[in-house]
């Protein structure tokens, strides 16, 4: 009887073990993803940053120059640049992982 049980606890020692490794692993994999978004976050608002000192270029320009395929270029990027933030925010909508369990 107990040589049975010390092998069903090693057992469930073993299948433990195993969920908290999964855990951590699931627990990293969320830090890098939080990480990943912030750095899409800053990106974009450094675009917005970007846009708007581009266009400001643009209008201090001579009025000689044309500027028409740079706005379009401006305002297409401006849009590719719009689309990012709903990616963003079902990224960082994503709950955190909960913390890993401490070893029993």
């Amino acid at each position: 009887m107990l040589t049975a049980t010390q092998a069903s606890l090693t057992t469930l020692t073993g299948k433990v073990n195993k969920v908290m490794t999964q855990q951590d692993d699931i627990a990293a994999a969320t830090t890098e993803l939080t990480t990943i978004a912030t750095d899409i976050q800053n990106a974009v608002a450094q675009l917005d940053t970007d846009f708007t000192a581009i266009e400001a270029e643009i209008a201090s320009l001579s009025q000689s120059v044309d500027t028409t395929a740079l706005n379009a270029a401006v305002a297409a990027a401006k849009t590719t640049a719009a689309t990012l933030d709903p990616a963003v925010a079902k990224i960082t909508s994503i709950p955190p992982a909960p913390p890993a369990a401490e070893p029993a």
